[in-house]
């Protein structure tokens, strides 16, 4: 599993990593958020929709407009016969609509020819329209079961302050911090670890207004310390 060398001091030990992973599932137990994408039955596609609509905007944007989206767009089908500014009145509400109902687009009619199913390899999956390293992972994670990370900035961030670990601002070359994430993700709750970390990240290890006092995993947390 690991790709970086262990003789860096900073990496965490496992036994770290299990206890950081089972706090985070207990805190999310009691105040992990709702919304319409996350839940046992939702589909696929609803999945990978959200995700696609969530990049550079606020979950709760996206949840005041996510089901009117899928009212109007129920599979890629519908998406690849909208015409770009059909699709782009829809979208504008979450901002940057002409760049995002363009890609959108070119994205929805690929899936509907291959009969809206999507590669199995990484490389492929990142070639296609609108999907960077993040989708792809949430494709993988989502669509074939595989523990994927889902690490963005603010993930990062949570777990380059709690295990005192460097992070590049490019993470699509941070092979530290993906090998990181992918471990904290290798369980039977993949999905739940996912999430709990995703909304600690943004409830409580927020990057200018952290709140720090009382913070669960303030014990162990290099940030804290210093």
């Amino acid at each position: 599993m690991r790709k970086v060398s262990k003789k860096e001091d900073s990496y965490p030990s496992l036994r770290q990593i299990k206890f950081f992973r089972k706090l985070l599932l207990n805190w999310f137990s009691k105040n992990g958020r709702k919304f319409p994408w996350r839940g046992s039955r939702i589909s696929n596609y609803n999945r990978i929709i959200a995700e696609i609509l969530l990049q550079r905007t606020k979950a709760e944007i996206v949840k005041q407009h996510y089901n009117e989206f899928l009212e109007v767009y129920p599979d890629w089908k519908s998406i690849a016969n909208a015409s770009n500014r059909e699709l782009g009145k829809v979208l504008r509400p979450l901002g940057l609509w002409r760049k995002r109902s363009i890609t959108l687009k070119k994205l929805a009619v690929i899936i509907d020819k291959s009969g809206g199913k999507f590669p199995k390899d990484v490389k492929a999956l990142e070639f296609l329209p609108g999907i960077g390293q993040y989708i792809s992972n949430s494709i993988m994670l989502f669509y074939f079961k595989n523990r994927s990370p889902l690490l963005d900035v603010n993930v990062a961030r949570l777990l380059s302050r709690y295990f005192g670990i460097s992070c590049k601002e490019d993470l699509r070359f941070d092979l530290q911090m993906q090998c990181l994430a992918r471990e904290i993700v290798n369980c039977d709750e993949t999905i739940t670890v996912n999430l709990a970390m995703i909304d600690y990240a943004s409830l409580i290890c927020k990057n200018k207004s952290a709140i720090c006092s009382t913070c669960l995993l303030r014990k162990n947390c290099s940030f804290y310390d210093k």
